[in-house]
């Protein structure tokens, strides 16, 4: 089971296709009482396709762990219909790619590859139907910030 920690805001940034601001909303996916990974949601809101930029860094935090035994990989996030599809791109396009602390980073072609893609991608539905910033962003548009700083069980 899977709880997930919100940050306490959501914040702006430029974004490097457009210049246009789009904002960034991130949070923590806990299993039971340890971190199982760290997620930055860009929510660009100047492109029409409303994209997600989810980078997720999946693997254990806290002391005795380091970045080698986390995964860092990016998945573009679109609407479709009422759901979601997802596409893999390489860890090397987010815009934490110089964070080294987030894992091994992947390329897309070793990320389609990895043993771990269908738990990210189980991951990412987690982060999306539980982070009300993502969800609202995909489904109309606009940014909920409702429920920032506070846990949610699932």
């Amino acid at each position: 089971m899977f709880e997930i920690d919100l940050s306490d805001s959501i914040s702006e940034y430029p974004c490097a296709d457009c210049g246009e601001p789009a904002s960034n909303a991130w949070g923590w996916v806990h299993q039971g009482q340890q971190a199982y990974a760290a997620y930055f949601a860009g929510l660009l809101r100047a492109h029409k396709e409303r994209p997600v930029l989810l980078t997720l860094s999946i693997g254990p935090w806290g002391e005795g762990t380091s970045a080698d035994d986390r995964t860092m990989l990016l998945l573009e996030v679109r609407p479709k219909g009422d759901s979601w599809a997802m596409m893999v791109r390489g860890a090397s396009e987010s815009r934490y790619r110089s964070e080294l602390v987030l894992g091994v980073p992947l390329s897309r072609d070793e990320a389609l590859e990895w043993e771990g893609l269908n738990a990210a991608y189980a991951l990412a539905d987690f982060i999306i139907a539980h982070d009300p910033a993502v969800r609202s962003f995909l489904r109309n548009g606009k940014i909920d910030a409702k429920g920032r700083g506070k846990k949610e069980h699932a």
